[in-house]
């Protein structure tokens, strides 16, 4: 009996580690897609007078690669019946939002209640899910290492490597359809390179016979 436990406890610690894996490799891709794109598209889409919020953008973008982390851990541990932890973390951080906010938009102007949302969320992300992975017993080794740095250092990577870099001049962009095709690349490239040394063979067997199949129907 403590065998089957500790197997069927095993089990649903790989699926829920799997399932936040999964959900990072599908959405950092696309984050830093839309970092990299981000200047021409706010340029085109709603001209220079906006064009000073643009730093506030970008690190709405990056927020995402930090809220995406937890995002998929979230709705797990919610489906499995616990509650309790999810709604003091909600009530923590909007107190603490509303405060914060508060106060930044005295300082920033209208920028403040953006800024304060993703200062607060970029505290509370980690401190929720590091105070929540026990209950699923899962250790932060696994969850932040093994798992979610796993799945985003490709992407990371490929960030670090365009802005440094500069292997095209984004900024030069004045069409809708080259951004769309600029952006499009930027995620093939990187889907690809986390296919070819992110994924162990098992997985790509995995995906392979499931497009097959999606194509095949």
């Amino acid at each position: 009996s403590q065998y089957r436990e500790e197997q069927k406890n095993s089990n649903f610690k790989l699926v829920v580690l799997r399932c936040v894996k999964y959900h990072n490799i599908i959405f950092a891709p696309i984050t830093v897609s839309c970092f990299l794109v981000c200047e021409p598209l706010i340029l085109i889409w709603v001209g220079q007078n906006y064009f000073q919020y643009i730093w506030l953008i970008k690190l709405s973008i990056i927020f995402q690669l930090l809220w995406q982390s937890g995002a998929a851990f979230g709705q797990v541990y919610l489906g499995s019946g616990l509650s309790k932890k999810p709604g003091i973390v909600a009530l923590v951080l909007g107190i603490s939002n509303v405060l914060c906010s508060l106060y930044l938009v005295e300082i920033y102007g209208l920028a403040g209640v953006i800024l304060g949302t993703l200062i607060c969320g970029t505290i509370g992300v980690p401190i929720a899910v590091y105070w929540q992975l026990p209950d699923l017993k899962i250790n932060n080794y696994e969850y932040w290492i093994k798992t979610v740095l796993k799945a985003q250092a490709i992407p990371l990577f490929f960030l670090t490597i365009v802005t440094y870099l500069q292997l095209i001049n984004i900024l030069k962009i004045n069409s809708w359809g080259i951004i769309l095709f600029v952006f499009l690349f930027f995620n093939a490239f990187q889907y690809c390179a986390i296919y070819t040394f992110s994924l162990d063979r098992k997985e790509k067997k995995y995906i392979k016979s499931n497009l097959y199949n999606l194509f095949k129907n």
